[in-house]
C-alpha cells in the first residue's frame, strides 16, 4: 500500500509539473490598459504633408513679389526624406468656464503632456486626382474637461544628409540643426523655431596656408536650414481652437446637437521655407601660368534668417535674427572632392532657406592638382557672385536657369527667396554665372 501511494503520489506531482510547463509555454493574456481619468478623453490626429511647389506665372518682372498668378507644380520628390512631424500643443482654462475681464490673460500654455514626435510615411490612402501618394502622420492626444487646446506641428527629416564640414556641423538629421524654444509656461505667442549657426574651420578661411584669405566678406558662419513643413490640426471647419466637446451630427433626447468629445484632428502640413538649387561646371582656372582645378566649392548667401514664429502659417513670411547684420556671406552647402582627375566636373549645390532677400555667392578652394609648382600663399581661394541675365538682353530673368526659377530678382543679383517657391540656377564658375563677379 505504501508503494502504490508513493507511485500515485509520484504521478501526481508529475502531472502537476507537466501542467505548469504547459502554462508556461502558453501566451500570456495582454495586460489591461490603464483606464482614463474621468473627464479625459482620447482623439486621433491625422497630419498630412502638401507637397507642390507654387511656380510664379508668367515669368516677367513686370509684376511685384508677391502678387504673381502662381502655379502648382510637382514637388514630392522633395518630400522623401521627410520622416518626422514634431507635434506640439498648448491649452488654456475654456472661456465659457471663467470670468473673462480686460485682466485676464487667456494666452493658451505649452502642454508638455501632449508634445509628440510621430513617424511620417507613405500613405496610399491618401491618393488624390494627382495620383500621387502623399506623407501622412498618425497620432493619439489626450482632452482634458474645462480645456480648449490649440495643436500645431512641424515636420522635417532626420534621415537628410548635410555637407561635409569638416567635423564642425552634425553629418545627418535636421533635428540636430535647430531648437525649439519650449518650457514649462511658454504662451502660444512667444513659440518659434530657431536655426543653429556654427563657426566655420580654419582651412575655410585660409586655403590650407596661415592667414585668411578673401575672407573680408564672410560671415565665417554656417547655416542648415531644415524642409520646414507647418500646419495646424482642427476638427473641421478650419476653427484652430479645439474644445473638449462640440455639436455632432446626432441629436439627443431634447432635440440638440448631441456632444462629440472624440472628434478626429486632421492637419495639412505646408512647406515653410524656399529651395534653391546651383548646377555647376568645376572649370579650370589659371593660376600663376598652370592650370588648376578646384578642390572643393561652398555655396554662399547674404541675410540668412535663422529664427521663424510657429504660431501660424504666415509667421513664415517674415523670418528674423539673420546671421549677422552686415551684407556678409554665410556657407550654406559645399561639394567636396572635385576634379580628382584634373578634369572638368558637374554637380549641384542645395540649400533650403527662410524666406529672405538674397545675393548668392560660391567659394572656392584650388589645389596644386598633379603640378609639382606649389601654390603660393594667398593663390588658394577663390570667390565669385551669382548673377543672372538682365532683362535689357531681351530675356526674362529665368531664361538662362533651367528647371524651376522664380522670377523674383532685383537687378541681376539680388533674388527674393518665398516659401513654398523652387529656385534653381545653372552655369560654370569661369564661364559662366559668376564670371568677373567678385564680392563687394
Amino acid at each position: 500500500m505504501k508503494m502504490r501511494r508513493y507511485i500515485g503520489a509520484l504521478c501526481a506531482a508529475l502531472l502537476t509539473a507537466a501542467c505548469a510547463d504547459d502554462a508556461d509555454l502558453l501566451p500570456s493574456a495582454p495586460e489591461e490598459e490603464e483606464p482614463l481619468p474621468a473627464g479625459v478623453v482620447e482623439v486621433p490626429v491625422t497630419l498630412t504633408l502638401g507637397a507642390d511647389w507654387e511656380l510664379d506665372s508668367p515669368q516677367t518682372k513686370d509684376v511685384p513679389p508677391g502678387m504673381e498668378t502662381t502655379i502648382d507644380v510637382d514637388g514630392h520628390a522633395e518630400t522623401d526624406e521627410i520622416n518626422t512631424v514634431r507635434v506640439i500643443t498648448f491649452r488654456r482654462r475654456s472661456l465659457d468656464d471663467i470670468i473673462v475681464t480686460e485682466e485676464t490673460d487667456t494666452s493658451f500654455i505649452y502642454d508638455p503632456s501632449n508634445d509628440l514626435t510621430l513617424a511620417c510615411n507613405w500613405d496610399s490612402s491618401s491618393l488624390t486626382d494627382h495620383a500621387h501618394q502623399h506623407k501622412v502622420a498618425r497620432g493619439t492626444l489626450k482632452k482634458t474637461y474645462g480645456y480648449e487646446y490649440r495643436v500645431v506641428a512641424l515636420a522635417y527629416s532626420t534621415s537628410r544628409t548635410f555637407a561635409d564640414t569638416e567635423g564642425v556641423c552634425p553629418a545627418s538629421g535636421e533635428q540636430n540643426v535647430f531648437d525649439f524654444n519650449l518650457s514649462d509656461g511658454l504662451k502660444f505667442q512667444d513659440f518659434k523655431a530657431t536655426v543653429k549657426t556654427k563657426d566655420v574651420w580654419e582651412e575655410f578661411l585660409t586655403g590650407g596656408g596661415i592667414v585668411s584669405h578673401k575672407a573680408a566678406n564672410l560671415t565665417q558662419k554656417i547655416v542648415f536650414v531644415p524642409q520646414f513643413f507647418y500646419g495646424y490640426c482642427h476638427t473641421g471647419g478650419g476653427n484652430p481652437v479645439i474644445p473638449y466637446a462640440e455639436d455632432g451630427e446626432q441629436l439627443d433626447g431634447n432635440g440638440d446637437p448631441e456632444q462629440v468629445t472624440d472628434k478626429r484632428l486632421t492637419g495639412l502640413l505646408y512647406r515653410g521655407v524656399a529651395k534653391v538649387e546651383v548646377e555647376m561646371t568645376a572649370d579650370v582656372r589659371s593660376i600663376l601660368s598652370v592650370s588648376r582645378w578646384p578642390e572643393w566649392v561652398a555655396l554662399l548667401a547674404t541675410n540668412m534668417q535663422t529664427e521663424v514664429g510657429l504660431t501660424d502659417y504666415d509667421d513664415f513670411l517674415s523670418p528674423a535674427s539673420p546671421v549677422v547684420e552686415e551684407e556678409k556671406y554665410t556657407m550654406i552647402d559645399r561639394e567636396v572632392s572635385l576634379c580628382a582627375n584634373n578634369e572638368n566636373q558637374s554637380f549641384i549645390m542645395t540649400a533650403y532657406v527662410l524666406p529672405t532677400k538674397a545675393r548668392l555667392a560660391i567659394r572656392c578652394r584650388y589645389g596644386n592638382g598633379n603640378d609639382l609648382v606649389f601654390l603660393p600663399e594667398g593663390s588658394r581661394m577663390y570667390n565669385g557672385k551669382i548673377r543672372v541675365k538682365p532683362v535689357s538682353d531681351g530675356e526674362s530673368s529665368a531664361e538662362n536657369a533651367t528647371g524651376i526659377i522664380s522670377t523674383d530678382v532685383a537687378g541681376d543679383d539680388l533674388f527674393y527667396f518665398r516659401r513654398n517657391h523652387k529656385y534653381v540656377f545653372t552655369g560654370g564658375y569661369t564661364s559662366g554665372i559668376t564670371q568677373n563677379n567678385p564680392l563687394d
